[in-house]
């Protein structure tokens, strides 16, 4: 759910129904939809930031 509070939570509803009530009740709703999922960082150095090798 909304860590901002701005999605409420229903008790009795799964998050999937919460975020569509949520979305029946706003004025205006944009979703960004992809194929892809996660940080978006694409290369991840292998050094370690916290010991020196």
């Amino acid at each position: 759910m909304s860590h901002k509070g701005t999605v409420p939570i229903y008790p009795d509803k799964t998050a999937f129904e919460s975020y569509l009530l949520a979305v029946e009740r706003c004025d205006l709703f944009l979703a960004i939809i992809t194929s892809q999922y996660g940080s978006g960082v694409w290369m991840v150095s292998l050094a370690s930031h916290t010991r020196n090798c």
